[in-house]
């Protein structure tokens, strides 16, 4: 039996936050007042991007939602929406997976996902150790709180004003 791939568990968990959140946005009456930040690999799989867009961000894009968008729609897969580029509207389809940073201005709150695939990444007997010294590595594992980002063995993953 493979290990239980936690860090895979929780950018998804990461990811239906943002699901939550970006849905609650898009039916949120217009005196509602949020500023959303959402960075995204524009290479990824089911991104939709003009090829003015593509070739003006080939690698990554970060879109703001908190005045001027359009035709806000959230499903399982992906957000889309219309936004002004230049004068020109265009309608982007930013599928979860291709999520980098996700970022609550109003609220102080951010995710990074890049951070959360690193962790993932890494063997479960690296991060925790073999069975006998697992007491061990946790009681040496550092955490602090720095700038309102929860630390935790000096990755930050997410971050939440306390």
């Amino acid at each position: 039996m493979e290990p239980i791939k936690y860090g895979s568990i929780y950018s998804n968990l990461m990811r239906l936050i943002v699901m939550d959140v970006v849905k609650t946005l898009a039916s949120a009456p217009t005196t509602y007042h949020f500023c959303i930040v959402i960075a995204f690999d524009t290479k990824s799989y089911g991104v939709v991007l003009s090829e003015r867009l593509r070739t003006q961000y080939p690698r990554e894009m970060a879109v703001i939602l908190q005045h001027q968008f359009e035709d806000l729609k959230v499903t399982y897969e992906a957000i889309s929406v219309t936004l002004s580029f230049n004068g020109v509207k265009e309608n982007i389809s930013i599928p979860f997976s291709s999520l980098i940073r996700f970022e609550d201005k109003v609220a102080n709150f951010s995710i990074d996902f890049d951070k959360l695939l690193a962790v993932q990444n890494i063997p479960q007997t690296e991060l925790f150790g073999e069975k006998e010294d697992v007491h061990e590595k946790y009681k040496n594992i550092e955490h602090r709180i720095e700038e309102n980002v929860l630390v935790l063995d000096g990755r930050d993953i997410f971050s939440h004003a306390r």
